[in-house]
């Protein structure tokens, strides 16, 4: 038996599940999440993440083991797949794949819920974007309690270009206070029946339905409404609401039913987004495990366009750093997570908090915006709280299209209003304030790189030890030495510190270090130094006779740094007699014309010197008169 399949077949037999049966179809998944909302996973189907280089045979092995049939390829996130399993065995399925080599890891497709709280109240006042004390729903607020939207308005009212993706349970585009700002693909020709752009995605006209598999991203449950209205409900239109910016481009992608959503379509609508550019999305969703297939995702979008992951903290009165709640507790560099304020710049009872995980706050409590296809209504929750933040980063990114996601966040959470109420409760301890973060670049100044070795133009011998030394400091950052990265233009990186000691190959070497910090600044030295030995060992030269005169060539293999050369001469008078040896200064010279000696026969050889010293002669080359 092949050892490979001996491998699989024992750890499948461990777990107990060789006698599997045959894949249900896809959606019954969805079906299962209707009949039970209470639901943690699909109950036929994991993600797979394969280990770099493995085989397509091992993995099709693999996955007839457990009874498995991938539905398709998450590539997005590189070597994530989608599998197929008999309905109720995934753990059993799980544990016998991350029994295997072939495997880095494998795991449930988990559920996450929408963060609100449903609140059926109306009254068409939004205290979160200009509070002035006004009542709402019967109690007065504070007088600025609130983002600074009008005043915001006054530097970056919006972009009809810029694009905000929204992942939730789709959106009622058709509504007349949002219709307006919704993203239109201008790659796809509709109704053709055709993928014009090549995405993989027919029709995607308006964004795409991942929950349903289609091209109607349009909203049941109102949630992702209620989320576009906050961020980009037509403004001065005479009817409605006012979102944080407009006009902007909204982009809906439904992957939540009525009873919560899957992971595998989180990554799915995040390749979809980042595909097309888009840089900022809202994600006011929340629950289910740890998973690596989102938390990669997440990162994946952050190195392919610079993208920021906007989410709600969630809302069961939780502290995050004592429970796990996703996605908040990936705490990855480009997310911004968000908790929720009331309108007298309270902290409500449901709002998760942790002064690690937890970045910002913006109203989140009795907030009035879309739902339906022509109404609005009031609901409270971070999830209404995350869709502020989302338009305030978006309109730092339009202010500033050049910045990375590091320079955005941190403008973003820097300028945020301090709140007593929020100590201990977000990083910050501030509700996001749009005119602050349009009004001033806060400042941020690039580290400094102290330079001690190697010293520039040094020449080294092939078996020396090169110390590497440098100490980076950052006046935000404080001491930074220790993430100095070490680069050489012929062997990449060299090791990261402030002292390192490395052997270098021959030749002429560019070393850099370089040192980022928490903003993305990076400082950068630059030194260039030979590893070399004295020259290699010319080729005999060639000596051509021109009536009286002499012309002596030669060459040589790939000299490191020559200087000079030396020319050697001796005659035969009976014996060989030495005459002489000429010294020529020029590095690039290849030759030498001189008279012809007074000898019946003569003899040269070469040699070239550099810093290290001189190098080995060539053989003698005789000719005779």
């Amino acid at each position: 038996m092949d050892v490979r399949i001996a491998v699989l077949s024992a750890a499948i037999a461990a777990c107990g599940c060789a006698a599997f049966a045959g894949p249900v179809p896809d959606d019954a998944a969805k079906s299962a999440l209707e009949e039970n909302p209470n639901l943690t996973a699909a109950p036929q189907r994991l993600l797979v993440g394969w280990r770099k280089g493995s085989s397509l045979d091992s993995r099709r092995l693999a996955r007839s083991l457990v009874g498995g049939k991938m539905l398709r390829e998450l590539r997005f996130v590189p070597d994530l797949e989608l599998v197929e399993v008999p309905f109720g065995e995934v753990d059993v399925a799980c544990d016998a794949l991350n029994a295997l080599a072939d495997v880095e890891f494998a795991e449930p497709d988990y559920v996450v819920h929408p963060t609100d709280l449903p609140n059926d109240e109306y009254f068409p006042r939004q205290w979160g974007l200009d509070n002035e004390g006004q009542r709402i729903l019967g109690r007065p607020g504070y007088e600025d309690a609130d983002i600074d939207a009008p005043e915001g308005w006054q530097i970056v009212p919006g972009s009809a270009d810029f694009v905000i993706a929204i992942v939730d349970t789709g959106v009622n585009y058709t509504h007349p206070d949002l219709a307006a700002n919704i993203w239109t693909n201008p790659d796809e020709i509709p109704g053709n029946g055709i993928d014009d752009d090549n995405n993989g995605y027919i029709d995607d006209v308006h964004g795409w339905d991942f929950y349903n598999s289609d091209n109607d991203p349009s909203d049941p449950s109102d949630h992702g409404t209620h989320v576009a209205g906050i961020i980009g409900a037509e403004r001065d239109n005479g009817i409605g609401v006012a979102g944080v910016l407009s006009p902007v481009q909204m982009m809906p992608l439904r992957f939540l039913g009525p009873s919560g959503g899957f992971v595998s379509d989180v990554v799915l609508a995040m390749e979809y987004a980042t595909d097309k550019g888009v840089r900022v999305s809202n994600h006011s969703w929340g629950g289910g495990a740890y998973s690596s297939s989102l938390r990669r995702a997440i990162i994946q979008a952050g190195n392919r366009v610079d993208h920021l992951f906007v989410c709600a903290s969630g809302n069961f009165g939780w502290d995050l750093d004592l429970i796990e709640f996703y996605p908040p507790a990936y705490d990855l560099s480009n997310m911004i997570c968000v908790a929720a304020t009331s309108k007298r710049d309270g902290v409500p009872d449901f709002v998760n908090f942790s002064p690690s995980l937890v970045d910002i706050a913006a109203p989140g409590k009795d907030i009035f915006s879309t739902s339906g296809l022509d109404e609005y209504r009031f609901e409270s929750g971070t999830s209404m709280a995350a869709p502020y933040v989302t338009g305030i980063t978006a309109a730092v990114c339009i202010a500033h299209p050049n910045w990375n996601y590091h320079q955005v966040k941190q403008q973003v959470l820097s300028t945020a209003r301090p709140v007593d109420a929020l100590i201990g409760i977000t990083a910050n301890a501030g509700v996001a304030n749009m005119a602050d973060a349009l009004a001033g670049v806060q400042t941020n100044d690039p580290p400094v790189i102290d330079y001690f070795a190697p010293r520039d133009g040094v020449l080294f011998d092939p078996d020396s030890v090169v110390t590497l030394a440098a100490v980076a400091n950052d006046p935000q950052d404080g001491f930074l030495s220790h993430l100095i990265d070490w680069n050489s233009s012929i062997q990449g990186h060299l090791g990261t510190g402030s002292w390192i000691n490395v052997n270098l190959d021959l030749g002429d070497h560019e070393i850099t270090a370089s040192v980022t910090d928490s903003m993305g600044w990076t400082t950068t030295h630059s030194v260039t130094i030979t590893v070399g030995a004295p020259p290699n060992k010319p080729s005999p030269p060639s000596v051509t006779p021109a009536g009286e005169s002499l012309e002596i060539t030669w060459t040589i293999k790939t000299p490191p740094a020559v200087s000079g050369w030396q020319l050697h001469r001796q005659v035969l008078s009976g014996k060989w007699i030495n005459t002489g040896v000429t010294q020529i200064d020029s590095p690039d010279a290849r030759s030498y014309v001189e008279a012809w000696p007074d000898a019946p026969s003569v003899r040269y050889r070469v040699r070239a010197q550099n810093a290290l010293g001189w190098g080995e002669w060539s053989d003698w080359t005789q000719i005779n008169r």
